[in-house]
């Protein structure tokens, strides 16, 4: 949340599976823009939900039931595979994510949807 690098230090910022995470996603963002260049190329790979119903309905129920059990059974650590999907259904995905990423102090927002949804690929500029 507090990067320890002076203001418009980088040209890429990258995170994968961990904005989702952050305590404040809009306060990490910002962090973000700070820390890149005017123009700078920011890239954030999350899992999201998929759009087509009956994927999504499959994946739900693959993330809240299947998922928990197979982890407890190998991790002996269910809540860590509960905290995921609930995590993944809480985080903001498609235009809200756009949203979000703009308001944060970035332009040019795209989405690529992988794998029917179930993870997406931001990118943006830095203002």
């Amino acid at each position: 949340m507090k990067l320890p690098f002076p203001d418009a230090s980088f040209d890429c910022v990258t995170i994968a599976f961990g904005l989702r995470n952050m305590e404040n996603w809009r306060d990490a963002l910002a962090e973000m823009s700070r820390v890149l260049k005017r123009d700078g190329r920011l890239l954030v790979l999350e899992f999201s939900l998929p759009t087509v119903s009956i994927v999504r309905i499959i994946y739900r129920f693959y993330l809240h039931r299947c998922l928990p059990l197979l982890g407890s059974f190998l991790t002996r650590k269910k809540s860590a595979y509960d905290y995921l999907g609930d995590s993944i259904e809480e985080f903001p995905s498609g235009r809200a994510m756009i949203d979000l990423i703009e308001a944060s102090g970035f332009k040019h927002v795209t989405l690529q949807p992988l794998s029917y949804g179930v993870a997406t690929i931001y990118t943006a500029q830095s203002l």
